[in-house]
């Protein structure tokens, strides 16, 4: 679509590139074509086979259903990802920051409840076992029908017989603490029962459903926190992946050539060592590399969000780049990189960038060809060098010198995400 019949609204599809209609699926064949038959992405998936490329198409699925308004589907999109590949979180952050910065915190709030009640029901069979849990949510499921009964009748009855339906609702969350099963269960409990029986007094009847999602995410938050479960799944699918143990301790992984490769290469700093050390309430906090990187990184991250909600509002097409733009970024800054991820920001920024600009595309091709340079060695090095080691050997020469084209690349996308006054020459124009 060209253009939006409001510019505060999502519904209207992506921002149109101000091409003719009938000329505009030319882009997405084009970018189609060029993510298809990128070498990156071919070399990831059928050479290296690794399943790295699963993040892209949920965060472009997510993308699309947001633009349709429709950010509940957003959500389960990325948290079907992130259980396929738990480097989908990183990204999935601007799904929420973009509609916050847009002045929409019901559409960033979607997308949270969305994705954690998405994630809830895949997880709870690793995670609940005790048949106590079920008892107690199988009563949390009672209490909020109830109190959904009450709302779709309120107008129609005096408000004191609400009573007669909160009065049970709190009884079915609240009896685990009644009944001792668990002392950690006091205060998020108490904080349940506030929200499904208070809830309905505030919220109108279209409502309902965003508070059944919302009343399910919390009851599965209370079962973490305060009753009998089986944690191992997050310990050990996410928790660990993001370790400083999963890395041995690497601030970057070898050919992982990003800022971390050369502060750990060239500068010999490791991920735990302290830059500075910040003084606040009479207590000393030091900050670690890992968690400088990984606050630049944030930082990057909400000023391409500022820069997706101000190229929406305007029915730009850079609000493609300013949404891909924190793939390339991930690679070039964050701590604990592998070589292979370089391919989510190439791979998205070369397809994007058709909408946008022809210089981006190009751009988004080398990063391409650089990921494939660093996935290369990669593999040359799990095998030995064996059966090239003189181009083993030459390829290992450009890191990590070479991380310093990724981070001008970044740079380059974070400008024009964000501060970029020209107008975007469309890449349809040329073909």
């Amino acid at each position: 679509r060209t253009a939006s019949p409001s510019p505060d609204s999502p519904a209207a599809g992506f921002p149109g590139a101000p091409v003719k209609t009938d000329r505009a699926w030319m882009l997405g064949i084009v970018a189609a074509a060029i993510f298809w038959f990128n070498p990156a992405v071919i070399q990831s998936a059928h050479t290296w086979v690794q399943y790295d490329v699963w993040v892209i198409p949920f965060y472009v699925w997510a993308l699309y259903f947001a633009s349709l308004d429709l950010f509940l589907l957003a959500g389960v999109a990325l948290a079907v990802g992130s259980l396929l590949k738990g480097q989908e979180l990183f990204g999935a952050l601007m799904l929420v920051f973009w509609p916050l910065l847009s002045g929409w915190p019901w559409r960033a709030a979607d997308v949270a409840v969305g994705a954690l009640a998405t994630f809830g029901i895949c997880v709870m069979p690793f995670m609940v076992h005790d048949p106590l849990d079920y008892l107690y949510l199988a009563g949390v499921a009672a209490a909020v029908g109830t109190c959904m009964c009450w709302a779709n009748l309120r107008g129609r009855v005096a408000g004191g017989w609400y009573l007669l339906f909160a009065a049970p609702a709190a009884a079915l969350v609240l009896w685990p603490l009644a009944s001792g099963a668990s002392r950690h269960f006091l205060i998020p409990g108490t904080l349940l029962a506030a929200w499904v029986v208070g809830a309905p007094l505030a919220l109108r009847r279209g409502c309902l459903w965003r508070y059944a999602l919302t009343s399910f995410v919390i009851a599965m938050g209370v079962v973490a926190l305060g009753l009998p479960a089986d944690m191992l799944w997050l310990k050990t699918g996410y928790l660990f992946g993001a370790s400083t143990a999963h890395s041995g301790g690497n601030l970057a992984m070898p050919n992982a050539s990003g800022l971390g490769a050369i502060l750990q290469d060239r500068f010999f700093w490791h991920v735990n060592e302290t830059v500075f050390t910040l003084h606040a309430f009479a207590k000393a906090y030091p900050v670690t590399v890992r968690t400088l990187l990984g606050s630049i990184y944030l930082l990057a991250m909400l000023l391409c969000a500022a820069g997706a909600a101000r190229w929406w509002r305007r029915n730009d097409p850079r609000f493609l780049l300013a949404m891909v733009t924190p793939w390339v970024i991930f690679f070039a800054v964050a701590p604990q990189m592998y070589e292979r991820y370089l391919l989510w920001g190439a791979a998205l920024l070369a397809s994007a960038a058709v909408a946008v600009d022809r210089g981006y595309v190009l751009l988004g091709i080398l990063l391409s060809l650089i990921s494939v340079e660093l996935t290369l060695s990669g593999q040359l090095r799990f095998s030995g060098g064996a059966p090239a080691p003189h181009l083993y050997w030459d390829l290992t020469r450009t890191q990590p010198g070479i991380a310093y084209a990724i981070l001008l690349a970044a740079a380059i996308c974070l400008y024009g995400s964000v501060f970029s006054r020209a107008r975007p020459g469309v890449f349809v124009a040329s073909v």
